[in-house]
């Protein structure tokens, strides 16, 4: 296969230069190389049809697991793929690195799908990557960036330390998206040190452009949540999902029990209605839940 790739390489028009599987183009010219994209898709098919599945968008979150230590936090990577049936999955495999100054480099590459002779899985099946992390070794190394790629982009999340928190905001989201379900606001996923005392609040009914805030501001004071600073408009946007609160007395807390989750009460919404004298506006009622932060729903 290599030996054809570089073959044909070499029948390329002098408007391109050859080098291993990458083709150069001096500025202001256009060219593809059709031959070299066909090569590629048939690879991806060989590796497909081997069981190897390489996904094409990913889902970035932050988790936070029972045996972590203190300083360490998981950036979560998943495929978004629901399965059923009786097959075996390996993990989502992958490479991370320190390759630059200020950076890091994760590069996933596929997982394994093998058919299962006998008793199948029951219910769904996903596939992700978990990598663990250290915020003072980040911090040490000075890292600003992580670069996520894959077969089809790279994209860049800047990362921003804090006393009591990390943020991961995406500078690009071609291919890895943040995942708003996992601690997220509008534009960033935050990840709070230790998350001691943090609660998370979730409305998993909301719909996008329901406007959420001033109805999460009363329940949770309601519940003796409190605002985790003083300047609500840079951390409780409208239209999020997910709020983030500071659980002084534990009341909250004591109450997630084995499922790691409670209903705390219902919000109301307003959303339109058409009806027999046009549109109008509606109040609909919405649960809201507490977890800990990084916990899904």
């Amino acid at each position: 296969m290599k030996l054809l790739l570089l073959t044909l390489l070499c029948l390329i028009p002098t408007v391109a230069i050859a080098q291993g599987n990458q083709v150069f183009v001096r500025p202001g010219d256009e060219y593809v190389n059709e031959t070299l994209e066909m090569l590629k898709a048939q690879q991806k098919q060989i590796e497909s049809n081997k069981g190897y599945i390489k996904p094409q968008t990913l889902y970035v979150s932050t988790v936070k697991h029972d045996y972590f230590e203190d300083e360490q936090f998981g950036i979560l990577i998943d495929t978004g793929d629901i399965i059923t049936g009786c097959w075996k999955l390996s993990p989502l495999e992958y490479e991370a690195s320190f390759t630059e100054q200020y950076y890091m480099d994760v590069k996933v590459k596929h997982y394994k799908r093998d058919p299962i002779d006998g008793d199948c899985p029951k219910g769904n099946q996903t596939v992700s990557a978990l990598l663990v992390l250290n915020k003072a070794d980040l911090q040490k190394r000075g890292i600003k960036q992580i670069r996520f790629s894959n077969d089809v982009a790279q994209d860049r999340y800047e990362v921003a330390f804090y006393n009591d928190r990390i943020e991961l905001k995406p500078l690009t989201q071609i291919a890895f998206k943040a995942n708003g379900l996992a601690g997220s606001d509008e534009d960033r996923i935050i990840h709070y040190d230790g998350q001691k005392g943090v609660i998370a609040l979730h409305v998993p009914m909301a719909k996008k452009g329901d406007a959420l805030s001033n109805a999460m501001l009363s329940i949770a004071r309601r519940n003796n949540l409190e605002p985790l600073d003083a300047h609500l408009s840079k951390r409780y946007n409208p239209k999020q999902s997910t709020f983030f609160f500071m659980d002084s007395d534990g009341s909250i807390t004591n109450k997630l029990g084995s499922d790691h989750y409670t209903e705390i009460g219902v919000i109301d919404v307003k959303r339109p209605y058409d009806g027999p004298y046009g549109r109008t506006e509606v109040d609909t009622p919405l649960k809201v839940f507490a977890t800990l932060p990084g916990k899904t729903l």
